[in-house]
């Protein structure tokens, strides 16, 4: 088998954002909803939910690099290239998902009976509710993160840093199972049969996508009840690749310790 050959047998074995994409095609257009609603934002979702991995993956190699400054340095540079993407991803998808849920919520009126609607939306809206209130990935996402607190330490970053980029770090790893597992609980809903559960489950992938994973990728204002800027990943990813970097240029100095008089 040549290189070529070998190579296009591995492209089609595993997961790519086209298999993500062409699934999430078929399930969203048997709603019966017009398929040229449906490519682009499928298209985003696939290649954001390859980028969740990439991230995953990424965090992994973090945790099992060496702790000296310089292995540090290079995986940080990789979680700060991987989150930028993500970050282009996600405003690049905004539009044609929400412009899709209009669509499938013209769909859903449709589908419904005047006696059975309201009934159908107050249920479905607890469903949701419930979710967010139980979040099983909770003490996981905690222990990734004392496990992250660890590693930067060892690094000999300032304890703010510390504190602050293992928490970030942990959140937006959560955010990434919470997305992947939207996707795969999708797969398991029929929206010829139970359409409502169905757009239940995509709404909650648009909201880990656009509203959760937003708030910690995206530097931005959120105009809601309550005006909030909020700092998210990048800002202490930039502190961290700064102290890493004065530690790889004067290995001698530490970030946490203050200069002594002679």
């Amino acid at each position: 088998m040549t290189f070529w050959e070998e190579l296009r047998t591995q492209v089609r074995e595993r997961t790519t954002a086209g298999d993500i994409s062409y699934e999430l095609f078929e399930l969203i257009t048997a709603t019966g909803v017009s398929e040229v609603a449906v490519v682009q934002p499928t298209f985003y979702m696939g290649r954001f939910f390859i980028l969740t991995h990439d991230f995953m993956d990424f965090t992994e190699k973090l945790l099992d690099a060496p702790a000296d400054p310089g292995h540090i340095f290079s995986a940080v540079l990789y979680l700060r290239e991987t989150a930028r993407t993500m970050a282009r991803m996600i405003r690049h998808a905004a539009e044609p998902v929400e412009g899709m849920m209009q669509y499938l919520d013209l769909v859903y009126e449709e589908s419904m009976t005047p006696t059975s609607e309201e009934e159908e939306v107050h249920e479905h809206e607890h469903e949701h509710d419930r979710a967010e209130e139980e979040d099983e990935f909770a003490a996981e996402r905690d222990a990734l993160r004392q496990s992250l607190k660890v590693k930067l330490r060892e690094a000999r970053l300032s304890d703010k840093v510390v504190e602050e980029l293992s928490k970030r770090l942990a959140d937006t790893y959560h955010g990434c199972v919470r997305f992947a597992r939207a996707l795969r609980l999708l797969k398991t809903r029929d929206p010829e049969v139970d359409l409502p559960g169905f757009l239940t489950v995509l709404v909650d992938t648009q909201y880990v996508m656009d509203t959760f994973l937003r708030r910690l990728l995206v530097e931005d204002v959120f105009l809601e009840e309550t005006p909030a800027f909020t700092t998210g990943l990048m800002p202490w990813i930039s502190h961290a690749i700064e102290e890493l970097a004065r530690q790889i240029t004067q290995p001698q100095a530490s970030p946490s310790t203050e200069p002594t008089s002679a």
